[in-house]
């Protein structure tokens, strides 16, 4: 987060993760906002491999960001 707030990784940066639990094990809203600020703060795509889904800030409110939901909960 902290090379992201500095410009040291650009907007539009991949980060891919084998599965969402990967990203956070914190409570999901906690998660979800981390994911919130990944993807539109700083402008980073999110790639989970298990289970497929590529998460950009527009997504956040359609399926990919159902799913992320569901899968914060899950972990």
């Amino acid at each position: 987060l902290a090379l992201c707030k500095s410009g040291d990784i650009p907007r539009g940066s991949y980060l891919l993760v084998e599965s969402f639990d990967r990203l956070s094990r914190e409570h999901p809203l906690d998660a979800m906002e981390l994911l919130k600020v990944l993807l539109r703060d700083y402008g980073i795509v999110l790639v989970v491999m298990r289970p497929e889904m590529k998460m950009t800030a527009d997504s956040l409110s359609e399926l990919p960001g159902i799913m992320a939901f569901i899968e914060a909960m899950r972990a």
